[in-house]
């Protein structure tokens, strides 16, 4: 079957690469909200590429995701057509990227007024959109794609700091091994000498970092982008909201959760 049924409420696609930019190029779609930019619009500068794109379009048509009409005529799944439209027209957006020595696993959530869409790459080269019309199962899904350990809090008060300051003490602290340097470009930013050497500590044991973006383009929306930043080590998740001016501090994953789902409201609502 083309299309998964999670359950009365969820329909499930899983499309390759090849499939989705074939899609995408043919429907005049350049790339997705939160997708690379271009993804499709890019002209085919190989036989390899025109090949891969063959195989695409054969692929879908057995899938009976496209089918030959009279003539030249191509038809495309309304159910395909529905679910990229869908993710075009959304006024509300939760980009996920979360960086690990494994690689980048990406996942992008899409909110509507009836339904909403949850996009995932499980691998590099496939994607999975989820469309549903009940948000507890967007929700239950982002904390999903967050993955947050259960870690202990450290005892770091929240503290403020602009993003220059913040990317140069990180800097000296990985690049540079420098965890003097970048403890004092805090200290003199007003960071207590404890605040920062507890920060330094958890970045230098970093296992991962998920960077998450909130976009509301409704008018009215009460926040229209939020950013967030979660550097995840053994000791605790620091997370970094703002955009110039930054609030960084120690906390749990219910207090993550709950600091994002103020920002895209829509989430929940």
């Amino acid at each position: 079957m083309s299309f998964t049924v999670i359950n009365p409420n969820a329909i499930q696609l899983d499309l390759t690469q090849g499939e989705l930019i074939w899609l995408l190029r043919f429907l005049k779609i350049p790339t997705l909200p939160g997708m690379l930019p271009g993804l499709a619009e890019q002209p085919l500068t190989s036989d390899a590429e025109g090949g891969a794109m063959i195989m695409a379009l054969q692929s879908l048509q057995v899938r009976n995701l496209v089918k030959q009409a009279g003539g030249n005529q191509i038809d495309i799944d309304s159910g395909v057509i529905g679910i990229l439209g869908s993710c075009l027209r959304a006024q509300s957006f939760i980009f996920i990227r979360r960086f690990t020595e494994g690689g980048v696993v990406q996942t992008n959530g899409y909110v509507l007024p009836e339904m909403s869409i949850l996009h995932e790459q499980p691998q590099p080269f496939s994607h999975r959109f989820m469309t549903t019309t009940d948000k507890n199962q967007i929700r239950e899904r982002i904390v999903s794609a967050l993955d947050l350990p259960d870690v202990p809090i450290l005892p770091l008060s929240e503290q403020n700091v602009d993003r220059e300051t913040l990317v140069l003490s990180r800097t000296k602290m990985l690049r540079d091994n420098d965890p003097e340097g970048a403890a004092v470009t805090l200290t003199n930013a007003g960071w207590s000498r404890e605040a920062a050497e507890a920060f330094l500590t958890s970045v230098a044991n970093m296992q991962a970092d998920v960077l998450v973006t909130v976009v509301d383009t409704r008018e009215g929306a009460p926040r229209n982008r939020a950013e967030f930043e979660l550097l995840i080590s053994d000791q605790a998740i620091f997370y970094l909201f703002g955009d110039q001016t930054l609030q960084v501090g120690s906390t749990n994953a219910p207090t993550v959760m709950g600091s994002l789902l103020q920002a895209a409201p829509t989430l929940i609502n």
